[in-house]
């Protein structure tokens, strides 16, 4: 099983006042990751590309475990993995790290849809397969 990795320095914007990472930046940052992620197996995966050929993804689901506060330079690993994959959705497990110290858990499930009807797509077999060597079982 792989993992991908995603390194990410928490600027002044990320935080509030106290210089801790807004609880929302977490979420923006997990999908950062799944974004890169995404272009590591492929150019063909970015945002506009995907759009061209009528589809996108879209989150249908979140769950974020806060375990300690981020903070301001902060230099943050973010590591994701695939929890589950279907015909049309995957759910992406994702873990923010300051060195070994686990700050949030992260789960997002996504979704394929066209983007002129919003209905579900099938994963592209290539990326399907893809994806599987991200496969992780939920511990």
């Amino acid at each position: 099983m792989k993992t991908f990795t995603y390194y990410r320095r928490v600027y002044f914007r990320d935080t509030d006042a106290g210089g801790v990472v807004y609880h929302a930046n977490y979420l923006a940052f997990a999908e950062e990751a799944r974004t890169q992620a995404l272009l590591t197996l492929s150019p063909d995966y970015t945002n506009q590309a995907m759009m061209a050929k009528g589809e996108v993804f879209v989150v249908c689901r979140c769950e974020v475990d806060f375990v300690r506060p981020a903070k301001l330079d902060d230099e943050l690993v973010i590591y994701s993995n695939v929890l589950k994959l279907g015909a049309a959705s995957a759910l992406f497990g994702q873990e923010i790290k300051r060195g070994e110290e686990l700050l949030a858990k992260v789960k997002v499930q996504v979704a394929a849809v066209d983007v002129s009807s919003g209905r579900p797509l099938r994963f592209n077999p290539q990326l399907k397969e893809e994806l599987k060597e991200y496969l992780k079982t939920e511990e």
